[in-house]
């Protein structure tokens, strides 16, 4: 069954997104991945690959990383290739 957010957890991600900072979205990423850790923790049905998506996306959003590392590279060699 999926996990329904509450008014509280909308409200985190609404501040998450909206926040004064240069990575809103990796805010919200990481934002949602710790209301994933959390309902996983209170013993909810939650994808722990979701939960670690969402922690490499918001480092790619951010520009640090292993994960950004390679896909700036990746997409590098592509744009090279062409």
């Amino acid at each position: 069954m999926p996990y329904a957010l509450s008014l509280s957890e909308m409200t985190t991600l609404d501040n998450a997104i909206n926040s004064n900072v240069d990575h809103p979205y990796a805010a919200f990423y990481r934002a949602l991945a710790d209301i994933g850790e959390a309902a996983l923790a209170r013993g909810e049905e939650i994808d722990e690959a979701a939960i670690i998506w969402l922690r490499g996306a918001a480092d790619v959003n951010e520009n640090v990383g292993s994960n950004s590392a390679f896909i700036r590279e990746y997409n590098k060699q592509q744009s090279l290739l062409r």
